[in-house]
């Protein structure tokens, strides 16, 4: 099926306006990112063994339209997938026809297992034979990238029963990196990972000898316990990876 076919419009409108849900997000969160709204604290403990690193909340508001704006963006996305599949149901049948149970047959189905998706082919009969086939090969199963779909469809689920938890800050080990200045004998180093609250420890070390100079760098965060543990997923970076993996891979390969 893969062409150079231009993409359905209602296709294109929905991937068009959670890029604007996207760019809102940005503009709301960058008075975090840009004005560094946080320091790290050293402090000591009283024995002198330990070191303890802090997280300092300079007291920066969360704008509290960000979990609807994610939430907008997210679902924007999945629908896109949706029109997706009943543009070519529109191609193969009279959907003027249709009764309403016959439109629920129309949907990308995002699946874990290869039986779930094989089982649920009677129920979606109005979808072509070939979108079938090609809607098969993005399923988890098949691994790689198909994962981010599987993250879109849990997230827009989580976004229509409950608020989206969006996170002033989240650390891990990717995006926190120590610089060891020196270093005598042994020790350790204790990572703390996940969302931050003013005071929340970074990290321990045990070594007293070992100084440690941060850079870091917090991003804005969903704290996604069902699939993201133990550690939240940056919004910028997981929307952008979503939205260009759907936009360049999935879509593209229906047309």
């Amino acid at each position: 099926m893969a062409t150079s076919k231009p993409m359905p419009p209602s296709v294109r409108a929905k991937l068009d306006w959670a890029k604007k849900h996207l760019d809102t997000f940005k503009v709301l969160t960058s008075g975090f990112v840009k004005d560094q709204a946080y320091v790290i604290d050293r402090e000591i403990q009283s024995n002198g063994s330990r070191d303890v690193y802090r997280y300092r909340d300079l007291g920066w508001m969360q704008p509290p339209e960000l979990p609807l704006v994610v939430g907008d963006c997210i679902q924007n996305i999945r629908s896109s997938l949706d029109h997706l599949v009943f543009h070519f149901v529109a191609q193969a049948h009279d959907v003027t026809k249709f009764r309403k149970g016959q439109f629920r047959q129309s949907a990308f189905l995002i699946t874990s297992l290869s039986t779930h998706f094989d089982n649920a082919r009677e129920r979606h009969k109005v979808i072509p034979d070939d979108v079938w086939t090609t809607m098969r090969g993005f399923q988890r199963y098949n691994g790689g990238d198909t994962e981010l779909l599987h993250i879109l469809d849990n997230l827009a689920v989580i976004d229509k029963h409950r608020r989206l938890n969006v996170v002033a800050a989240a650390v891990s080990k990717i995006n926190l990196l120590p610089w060891f200045q020196q270093t005598t004998g042994t020790g350790s180093i204790n990572w703390h990972t996940g969302p931050l609250e003013d005071g929340a420890e970074v990290c321990s070390i045990t070594n007293p000898d070992l100084e440690v100079d941060f850079r870091e760098h917090f991003d804005i965060a969903l704290s996604v316990h069902d699939i993201f543990p133990p550690v939240p997923a940056a919004v910028v970076p997981l929307l952008e990876a979503i939205l260009g993996y759907t936009e360049t891979r999935v879509v593209p390969a229906f047309l």
